[in-house]
């Protein structure tokens, strides 16, 4: 009985060393991202779908969702969002039709049409696409490379770049995208 003190005592330092060990550690990490500037898109004709694109879209509000047109290139401003392909808000994002992950497929490969498994947007795989660091408190896309296919039965594959504007500024979720 005369040792129980002692060990919550050792328990207590431990607790408290290891806190002190993880805050300096946090803070000893470089705090690097990719930046991109956020220019606001410019929506083109619906029959020039050819190429990568690469987008920014600044959504950092929690309470709001920024509706994207992927066909057009265009930001949908609410109540008209009839048309959107993907709904970004801080750094969640969601499909209004289907998606799959191609987690090991380069961007520039092709895509055999007839392998990819898409699954419902209810059951969205767009919100895992980054990783978060305990340590430097920042998020980083996984490097996978997502495949879409719209309500128009249009496809489209996706990669995330980066979750920050310039000067580390979050909430701009940039990715690069290209008809399939």
């Amino acid at each position: 009985m005369k040792h129980r003190p002692l060990a919550l005592v050792i328990g207590v330092v431990a607790t408290f060393l290891a806190a002190i060990a993880y805050l300096i550690a946090t803070s000893l990490v470089p705090r690097t991202a990719a930046e991109f500037t956020f220019d606001p898109p410019v929506p083109r004709a619906s029959d020039d779908l050819e190429g990568v694109d690469t987008i920014t879209i600044s959504a950092p509000d929690d309470a709001v969702w920024r509706f994207m047109d992927l066909e057009r290139r265009a930001l949908l401003a609410p109540p008209d969002t009839a048309g959107w392909d993907l709904a970004i808000r801080r750094f969640n994002v969601m499909s209004s039709a289907e998606v799959a992950d191609l987690a090991t497929t380069t961007f520039g490969s092709v895509l055999d049409e007839g392998a990819i498994s898409y699954r419902p947007a209810a059951d969205s795989l767009l919100t895992r696409w980054y990783r978060y660091s305990y340590l430097s408190h920042l998020l980083q896309p996984n490097g996978h490379v997502y495949a879409l296919r719209t309500r128009e039965g249009n496809e489209w594959k996706l990669e995330f770049l980066s979750y920050y504007c310039t000067g580390m500024v979050p909430g701009c979720v940039t990715f690069r995208y290209s008809p399939q």
